[in-house]
């Protein structure tokens, strides 16, 4: 059977621009969720073509570049992020590899450099940062580093959350029950209650890793 080769360093950049390109090119062509999961499997797979100590820098690279951009031109931005966020859970998780464990920090700092306003639309990208703040209690992986992730990337997250949530109370008590109604089934009634629960349970998981 032919061996498939291994990607190396030099494949990166490359690789991180096809993938960045590739979303803008179809951008506004009708890319729904069902080709982002799609689109997960292969950048999960992408990141397997690379030895163990190269893949916490492809997926590093990957959000980089999208950090980088002067403005959001892929909608579904907040969705490929989490892709990214959670391809990183995965293999640190199920490797134990400590090449994951030393790019962690930079990947944190990556990881607080997107912004997203509109919590609702950056569901995704929230429920990954919380999943994977709560890997690395769980895994008991760097507990200075999971202090400072505490402190400085999920207790403002929770805040923007709950400030955000607190604004749309706002609107939806000066809407009409027909405008209400096709609001929450756009958005969702469940979101809130979802990404809360999500905070708590990271919430947990390193208050007892760092006490």
């Amino acid at each position: 059977m032919e061996t498939i080769e291994m990607l190396d360093g030099g494949d990166i950049d490359r690789l991180v621009d096809f993938w960045i390109s590739s979303f803008r090119v179809f951008e506004g062509d009708g890319i729904g969720m069902e080709d982002i999961s799609k689109a997960a499997i292969l950048i999960e797979k992408c990141a397997g073509r690379f030895e163990i100590s190269r893949r916490p820098l492809f997926l590093k690279h990957f959000l980089r570049k999208l950090a980088a951009q002067t403005s959001s031109s892929i909608s579904l931005e907040p969705q490929i992020v989490a892709v990214i966020i959670t391809t990183y859970k995965r293999n640190m998780t199920s490797t134990r590899s400590p090449f994951f464990y030393e790019e962690l920090g930079d990947f944190w700092t990556l990881c607080l450099q997107m912004k997203y306003d509109d919590v609702y639309n950056a569901t995704a990208y929230f429920s990954a940062v919380f999943t994977l703040a709560q890997a690395q209690a769980l895994f008991r992986i760097k507990r200075p580093l999971c202090e400072v992730v505490y402190e400085k990337v999920l207790k403002p997250m929770h805040e923007q959350i709950v400030d955000f949530k607190r604004l749309k109370d706002v609107e939806e008590n000066k809407m009409n029950s027909n405008d209400l109604a096709v609001m929450q089934s756009n958005l969702g009634s469940d979101v809130f209650t979802i990404l809360v629960c999500t905070y708590k349970q990271a919430e947990d998981a390193i208050r007892q890793f760092i006490n």
